[in-house]
């Protein structure tokens, strides 16, 4: 008795015993490969793309070690979740040549000419949440003196900016500590720039015609926070306008007044409210660019330590918009207190973040 099969079955059976159906095996095998790859619990595409990172538990903090001793600490109170970090050397010799890739070689030609390369370039990237607490420590290279002009500098894609950071001599090393990990760093020997003389001028005083030829700019006093986030008073002791074209004029802009009074609650009540902030800066760069003066110079006294990430949001703004119009921002801080051998306290000024959008201090 003949056995009847399923027609669908039959099917199936004739389809893939033909060419067609070897064709459809091979692709589905291929298929079967390639999610075998990149589904968990083994993805060649994660492990191909993380070549090269170090996983960083947030719990613990860590670190990536350079073979010549630089190393980057991300601290665990910095740390939100786990990333990864990966750090990669390019020698001083290809970097200064050109050889590094692109980015390297535009990096090389934007070295300002008053600083000279002493170290290799440490390039880290990082995968996650950035850390809000690193220490990054660069062994001091050879024939690098006088160590009093070696600083670090972060190459950002457009310049090089100055990274704060103290010299460890019995360590032979220079560490910082920051707020972000740089993502492409260097020891650089600073050279000598021309001198940048700046003087306050009080209304009561005459500028004397020696003292302008010396001065790169000028500070005139008369220019306070109103009472509505406004710029009030005037300069009523400005100097001729010939002659002016060897300084800027950046007039200072303060909270407290000749006979000692400070209004530091002027200054409170504007950092507070994140509107009042934007119109106090729309307010000086009106003044500044109407008056075509080179920038401005501001002196607010007494502001309330707990409002620091205030002060800092609105002064680097200020910086944004000033710069936009080609403007010059600088700034007055207080005098710091040293509450430990390592330590400063700076009250409302966060020195570090404040040094890297302002034009001078």
């Amino acid at each position: 008795m003949e056995e009847k099969t399923n027609p669908v079955v039959r099917g199936l059976t004739e389809l893939l015993e033909g060419k067609t159906g070897g064709w459809i095996l091979n692709v589905l095998i291929a298929v079967l490969v390639i999610a075998s790859l990149l589904l968990p619990p083994v993805s060649a595409q994660e492990r191909i793309l993380d070549a090269g990172y170090t996983e960083i538990d947030s719990d613990e903090g860590g670190a990536v070690v350079d073979p010549d001793g630089m190393q980057v600490t991300l601290l665990p109170e910095g740390m939100e979740k786990d990333i990864k970090v990966k750090e990669e050397q390019v020698p001083m010799v290809r970097f200064l040549e050109g050889s590094a890739g692109k980015e390297m070689k535009e990096a090389a030609a934007a070295i300002p000419s008053h600083l000279q390369a002493k170290s290799p370039v440490y390039q880290v990237s990082v995968k996650g949440p950035m850390p809000s607490q690193v220490i990054v420590s660069v062994p001091i290279p050879n024939a690098a003196e006088p160590y009093e002009t070696l600083s670090l500098y972060n190459w950002t894609g457009e310049n090089w900016e100055f990274v704060p950071s103290q010299l460890i001599p019995e360590d032979d090393l220079l560490e910082s500590r920051l707020d972000y990990v740089p993502s492409a760093f260097a020891a650089f020997q600073c050279g000598a720039q021309p001198p940048r003389v700046s003087a306050e001028l009080p209304d009561y005083v005459s500028l004397p015609e020696a003292g302008a030829q010396a001065l790169t700019e000028l500070n005139p006093l008369g220019y306070y926070l109103g009472d509505h986030n406004d710029v009030a008073g005037n300069l009523s002791n400005l100097p001729d306008t010939q002659g002016q074209e060897t300084y800027l004029i950046l007039p200072t802009l303060r909270n407290w007044y000749d006979d000692g009074i400070v209004r530091s609650d002027l200054v409170d009540n504007m950092l507070v409210v994140p509107e009042s902030r934007d119109e106090h800066i729309q307010n000086i760069v009106n003044l500044v660019v109407a008056e075509m003066y080179g920038g401005i110079d501001i002196d607010y006294r007494g502001i309330n330590p707990d409002l620091r990430e205030e002060y800092t949001d609105f002064i680097t703004k200020l910086a944004a918009q000033l710069h936009n119009s080609g403007k010059r921002l600088t700034i007055h801080v207080e005098e710091p207190v040293q509450i430990a051998e390592d330590r400063w306290e700076t009250g409302a000024y966060d020195w570090k973040a404040l040094g890297r959008v302002v034009d001078g201090f």
